[in-house]
């Protein structure tokens, strides 16, 4: 226990460290590149600490260095040098009150850590006890990880080289993946934790860590993820055409303009 609590204050401590330097800038979306960086620093921690290291420890560390690294790697791309995502300023606007970046810290960077620590705490309480060993389940919950990372950086890709060409510039992306789902980044980024959930109760023993992906899933579909950039489009009579015939967040075949 005093382990585990060891790697949540050290994450804490890179939250705190975050929001000075976001506070510094005036740009506290470097909270978003964060996120993935969070993850890895909970899971290689908890690994290091470990006086119980197992297979399944290091794959399910491993899982979350990979999708934490390529998240971070694009969002610092995306963020870094650029203006303050629209979300971000948006809260800037709205807000009344005199201290913003202490109003913030509590109302992003104390959630954001609370979640993150929730979220990858099966990475941590296995990495810590050790006390789960190959299986078949092991195998199922890799290819589930596999599948999501797929929809994950493969849906960024596509929406970065649609993007990238001036021709689409204020066009919709409805091509590739996103004919399937309005959101296969979301989709991915939530599938990868069911998978690295199934990895966790490899051996049926730790079924009560399923608040993990229970609650990445709601924060991206519910919360923080689809809700918002579906709002921003709201009105444009292309996005209306295109979520009648798409599915929100399961990718599912494209309905026809008709029905």
């Amino acid at each position: 226990m005093n382990k585990i609590l060891l790697t949540v204050c050290i994450v804490f401590v890179s939250f705190v460290f975050v929001y000075f330097i976001g506070k510094k800038k005036n740009k506290h979306d470097l909270l978003d590149v964060l996120w993935g960086a969070a993850f890895i620093l909970a899971s290689v921690v908890s690994y290091l600490l470990s006086e119980n290291k197992s297979d399944v420890g290091l794959l399910m560390t491993g899982l979350v260095f990979v999708w934490g690294s390529r998240l971070t790697f694009h969002l610092t791309k995306r963020n870094i040098g650029a203006k303050e995502d629209f979300r971000y300023d948006d809260y800037r606007k709205k807000y009344k009150g005199k201290n913003f970046d202490l109003y913030f810290f509590f109302r992003m960077y104390l959630v954001q850590f609370i979640l993150c620590i929730i979220i990858v705490f099966p990475v941590i309480f296995i990495n810590i006890s050790g006390n789960v060993k190959l299986s078949s389940l092991t195998f199922i919950g890799l290819i589930v990880w596999i599948v999501g990372f797929i929809f994950e950086s493969l849906g960024d890709k596509q929406l970065k080289e649609f993007k990238s060409k001036p021709e689409n510039k204020g066009k919709l992306m409805t091509i590739g993946l996103w004919s399937y789902t309005r959101h296969p980044n979301y989709f991915g980024e939530a599938t990868q934790w069911w998978g690295i959930y199934l990895i966790s109760i490899s051996n049926l023993n730790n079924l009560w860590l399923i608040f993990s992906p229970i609650v990445i899933t709601l924060l991206v579909r519910f919360v923080s993820g689809v809700p918002l950039l579906e709002k921003k489009y709201e009105g444009r009579e292309d996005w209306k055409k295109y979520k009648r015939r798409t599915s929100v967040f399961i990718p599912l075949p494209p309905k026809s303009d008709k029905e």
